[in-house]
This record gives C-alpha cells, structure tokens and sequence, in this order.
C-alpha cells in the first residue's frame, strides 16, 4: 500500500509491499502519485533480492557499472567517463540509488553554476551544467533498463538549465594574417595546412587529425569518413581544399593527411593566441568560419548542409554566423535587377579570398630554411615548396628531434 503525506509544500510518499518498503518526497503530487503506482507494481513483482541490491548500491557503484560497460561503445566514451568519475567523487553520490532525491541533484548542479564544486573553481556554463544533469540521468536510465526494472530516474530534465545559444565568434581577417603567419614558424609545415583545411573543410578536429589519404579521393573531390561524431558520412571538396591537398607532401610510412600529434597541434594554437593576443577563439571555431564562409558563397542552406554534416537545419544554423554588413550587402545587391533600385547607392557582397592565398608566394617563415634553399632562390618560394624541403629535411637523423624542441619552447 502507498500513503502520500503533505509536508510543507511537498509531498512524501511511504509504500509498503509485502515488508518491502521506499520512500522519496515529490514537488506534485502528480509526481507522487505516479511514483507510487510505478513502486506498488515493482515492489510486487519483485522477489525480494533485487530490490535489496538496489538499496545497497550507492551511485558511485552504479557509475562504475556504467563507466565499464557502455561508455567503451560510446564515440566520446573517454571523456564521458572522465566527468563521470569527477561526479561521482561528491558525498551526494555515495548515497543509495534508492536515496537520492532530485533535490540534491539539484544542489550539485547548482554548485556547479556557481563554481563552488566545479574542476576549475569557476562558475561553469548552462550548457555544461546541463550536460551533468544529463549524465547523471542517462545513468539511471541504463540502470532501469538493463538491472533494476523498478528504479525511478530522480532527474527533472525540465528544470535542467537550459542550453546556451551557440557561438558567434567569427576570426577576423587580421586574426587569420596572425595566425597564418604563426603556423608558418611552426615545427612542422604540416600546422598550416590543418589550420587552412579546417576552414574550407569545416570538419571537426577530431576528424581532421584521424584523416588518411586512404579516405580521400581528390578526383572525384570526395572525403568519405566511416566513424565521424554522427556516423558515416561523405564529405565534399571545394577546388582550394583539392588544390591544397594535392600539395601536401606524404610523409612515408604514415597513412594520415596530417601526421603530427593533435594534442601538440593544439598546444601550438593556443600558444598563437596568446603570442597574438587573440581572445575567446577556440580551434572549433574555424568549423563556425568555414559554415559561414561557404553560407555567403553557396546560398543554398541545403547544399550547406552536405558540406557540413549536420544532422538537422537547426544545428547547422548555430554554426552559421553571418554577419549583419554582409546580409545587407546581399540584399542590396538582390536588388541588381530593379530598375527603381538601380541607381541607389548599394553594397557589394565581398566573401573572403580563398585559403590558397596563404600558400603562394612568400618569404620563407622565420624558422632557419638557408641550408634547403639553393642561394640564387633569393628566399622567395611557395609554401609547398618550402614543406617539401622542410618535410625532407625533417627526415635526416636528428633533426625531428630538434624540430620538436624547438616547438615546445
């Protein structure tokens, strides 16, 4: 039998089933009412001994379970784990399945707003705050699923913290001169071309550094990708990102497009941004660039949508980021053929030069290049050039090795 009791402005509700007993206080007594039903029929069918274990399993011990049998098929299993690990190591959760209300759930994820309990000591995001909740909720929900038919999922995922909108931040063309200038001091040509590839590419930096030219078909211009963040999928190639690939030496024995460690890469780019001075810009902001980018030159949300991959028109509209001087310069010149509007004053739509520019003539980067040069080069080469140099000379014994300390400093 269930008894619901008001308490204040809550309601607690006690069931009892054949000495098997619970109990958990609602917000509603909508809430406790359901509750209840769910548990009466539980607690009926259930023997005894399961629902013993239930009340013996702490959360934590339920997050290990979880940790060890699914997150390994999860694409982001590593990093689900890893904030999984950070929850539970809170008093909250070495309470009992069974125990834990939505209110000290809620307490948590507060805390984590306010940076109280969060890694950094720094107030966290919604959208961070929000993905906790939901981690802690996808637990429970396993555990309904495959362990304990009886268990009540504690998350009220509509008073979850609601997702914030997505970035704006475009790179400005003064970032980019910087940034390109950076990657060509780099230790390895290799840098620049990533950089470049992933705003004309917009793929993700996970897909990029996993790439291998296996994968590519530069005849046909197409990447085909067998376990990107959303499945299988192929991704289609502009002329500068062919062109661009075709210059790109391959380096023996190394399959990838970009055979350098991604987390140095990375290192490297955030050091770019500080020699620069460049604030809030993230490397998954060129995915953002490259969207709105292509959005200005192809003007078919539809065709953006095969070049990026996303799922649905509304997560590709979080990603383009155009800015108002270029909508109106649209406008103004979807005007071109009116005759009362043809002699109005008007803009002009002015997308950004192609990533090629980067790659043609130049001075060699800072970085000493005078033994690859013969002197009646007067120091003036394309990039691919100079990469095909540095590439070969980052091959001679001993060289690697002081190319890779020279990067780290």
């Amino acid at each position: 039998m269930a008894s619901i009791r008001k308490r204040g402005k809550r309601y607690q509700v006690r069931v009892c089933i054949d000495g098997k007993k619970d109990a958990a206080t609602f917000a509603t007594l909508q809430e406790a009412k359901a509750w209840a039903e769910t548990m009466e029929v539980r607690l009926s069918e259930d023997d005894g001994s399961l629902f013993m274990k239930a009340k013996r399993m702490t959360f934590a011990e339920l997050t290990r379970q979880y940790i060890e049998q699914v997150c390994p098929y999860h694409k982001s299993g590593r990093n689900e784990a890893r904030r999984l690990r950070y929850i539970i190591s809170h008093a909250w959760a070495q309470e009992s399945i069974l125990a834990i209300t939505w209110e000290e759930i809620r307490n948590y994820l507060e805390s984590l707003s306010d940076g109280s309990n969060s890694q950094s000591g720094k107030p966290l995001n919604p959208s961070t705050v929000r993905q906790a909740g939901m981690l802690i909720s996808g637990v429970y929900t396993w555990a309904k699923d495959e362990i304990f038919p009886f268990l009540v999922n504690p998350v009220r995922q509509k008073y979850l913290p609601k997702a914030s909108p997505g970035r704006d931040r475009r790179m400005s063309e003064e970032e980019e001169i910087q940034l390109v200038e950076g990657f060509r001091q780099a230790p390895t040509p290799y840098y620049l071309y990533a950089f470049l590839f992933a705003i004309t590419s917009t793929m993700r930096y996970s897909e990029i550094f996993a790439l291998t030219w296996q994968q590519v078909n530069l005849e046909e211009g197409i990447i085909s990708l067998s376990d990107g963040k959303t499945g299988a999928r192929k991704v289609p190639l502009a002329a500068e990102a062919r062109e661009m690939l075709g210059q790109i030496p391959r380096k023996q024995g190394d399959d990838r497009v970009f055979p350098v460690c991604k987390e140095s890469f990375r290192t490297y780019f955030n050091r770019m941004l500080r020699r620069y001075g460049i604030k809030n810009l993230r490397f998954h902001d060129m995915r953002h660039e490259g969207a709105s980018r292509w959005a200005m030159r192809m003007g078919n949300i539809y065709l953006l949508q095969k070049v990026t991959g996303h799922r649905t028109l509304s997560m590709l509209n979080r990603y383009v980021n155009i800015e108002l001087g270029e909508v109106v310069a649209a406008m103004d010149e979807s005007m071109g053929g009116d005759e009362y509007a043809a002699a109005l004053p008007r803009r002009k739509v002015r997308p950004k030069p192609s990533i090629l520019r980067h790659l043609g003539q130049t001075k060699s980067p800072s970085r000493d290049v005078s033994h690859l040069e013969a002197p009646e080069a007067a120091n003036v080469v394309t990039f691919a050039d100079y990469a095909r140099k540095r590439i070969n000379a980052l091959d001679q014994p001993g060289t690697r090795q002081k190319a890779e300390k020279d990067g780290s400093r």
